[in-house]
């Protein structure tokens, strides 16, 4: 996984605060559906990166080997000396990023102490005192300083590992443990700017172990084997990405959205970024303070109206969630904005949706045609039909090939998954549908 992010940063524009879903996933692999799931089995909805690859979550990796391509994603483990792997990248697939597939100690250790010689690869030497050649710089510095800079910190840990585990030590460590499914190998590997460590745990003749994981089997015996390697010597600080390159900044960020932070986000998380990074981060967009009529708990727009007076108005922080992360949200009780808005104090018409206009979909418009971008995983690729007028209708429903998808109160917006294929779309409100639009999806 430490290699899967580096990449990312590297190729996909990845920083330690992309935001990344950890929701159900089912991916047809050789026509058999691969559903990745988490060491604890739970989902964890919308994660930064440092905390995706500290707490070492499943489903945000896969999510990310589908946006880096598994043949690049190969290939890169190949620079890094991964020979054992000589299977096609159809053969991996996606769980590649979950370690499926056979490597050795040795060729794990080396490319740890890659990372650890900031990028620049050198082949294993068995001699003490043998003059090292200069090596080949595999790894750009400054996504190894970010993906070092996430290995030693402890906090991005926390979802999977508690306070005070193994992997902590008086000094600085970048670490990383991992099981292999069913319990037969287990592992914990990691580097200070003096030494890197690597220990392998299992039976040898491959049989499962007894729910013995990499925090709990590798990890003490990694824990030990790190502190008597760095007896005698110097315990130098790792670098982080500040330290590489002196155009990063500081910023304050919501830990949830991973946006710059507003006064509405409670818990917060700051991230080293360039100054274009920096310049390019717009504000949290899950955090919102709304109004609510608290005669209803419905939301409130027309405030100021005999109907809808400022008194009977009371605002309230919520989450606000795209169609991805809302399933989670709802089913996590996540404190979502009412679906509807009070009778009382209703939206506003506007001159897009006059209330006596008929219904319409405005977006896409008839005969549109989407490609979908073969490097990007499909369930993100989506695109949201708007839809206005229905003479006054509170709520619209989106048909699609005849089959409702969901429902929406004003302004009406659905979410849609793009799949092969013409497709007919329709809005219905109050029993009364619009005109079909037709797109094509290739």
């Amino acid at each position: 996984k430490p290699f899967l992010y580096e990449l990312a940063m590297e190729t996909r524009g990845f920083t330690p605060a992309t935001l990344l879903p950890d929701v159900e996933l089912h991916i047809s692999v050789h026509g058999v559906d691969f559903s990745p799931k988490n060491y604890d089995g739970s989902y964890h909805g919308p994660v930064l990166m440092r905390t995706a690859l500290g707490s070492s979550l499943n489903i945000p990796a896969v999510h990310t080997i589908q946006e880096v391509g598994v043949p690049a994603f190969l290939d890169r483990l190949h620079a890094l000396g991964f020979s054992s792997l000589t299977e096609s990248p159809d053969t991996y697939g996606p769980s590649l990023a979950l370690g499926d597939g056979e490597v050795t100690l040795v060729e794990l250790v080396r490319a740890y102490a890659t990372l650890a010689r900031h990028g620049r690869a050198l082949p294993l030497a068995a001699v003490r005192g043998a003059e090292p050649p200069e090596g080949e710089l595999v790894l750009k510095p400054v996504s190894v300083a970010r993906t070092t800079d996430v290995l030693r910190d402890k906090g991005a840990r926390y979802a999977s590992f508690g306070e005070r585990n193994v992997l902590e030590f008086p000094f600085d460590v970048a670490a990383k443990t991992g099981t292999s499914k069913g319990y037969r190998d287990n592992w914990a590997v990691g580097f200070t700017e003096a030494v890197t460590v690597g220990v392998w745990v299992g039976n040898f003749d491959g049989s499962a172990m007894d729910d013995v994981s990499g925090i709990t089997g590798a990890g003490p015996l990694f824990h030990r084997a790190m502190e008597l390697a760095m007896q005698g010597r110097e315990r130098e600080p790792l670098p982080i990405a500040r330290g590489a390159n002196p155009e990063f900044e500081r910023v304050d960020l919501c830990a949830l959205s991973g946006g710059r932070a507003t006064a509405s986000c409670r818990e917060r998380h700051f991230e080293w970024l360039t100054h274009e990074e920096a310049g390019n981060l717009g504000d949290c967009s899950v955090h919102a303070r709304i109004a609510i009529d608290r005669r209803n708990g419905l939301r409130a727009a027309s405030i100021g109206t005999d109907q809808c007076p400022k008194a009977e108005i009371v605002e309230r922080d919520v989450e606000q969630f795209g169609a991805q992360f809302l399933g989670w949200a709802k089913s996590t009780n996540r404190a979502l904005p009412p679906d509807e808005y009070s009778p009382d104090c209703p939206l506003p018409p506007s001159a897009g949706d006059v209330a006596d206009r008929p219904l319409r979909i405005d977006y896409p418009k008839d005969g549109a045609a989407f490609v979908i971008d073969p490097d990007r995983a499909i369930e993100l690729q989506e695109i949201e039909v708007e839809g206005s007028g229905g003479n006054g209708a509170r709520r619209a429903k989106l048909f699609v090939d005849g089959l409702s998808i969901g429902d929406s109160a004003r302004p009406f917006r659905f979410p849609l998954l793009l799949t092969q294929g013409s497709h007919v779309l329709e809005l219905e409100a109050d029993a009364v549908r619009s005109a079909k639009v037709t797109i094509g999806v290739r």
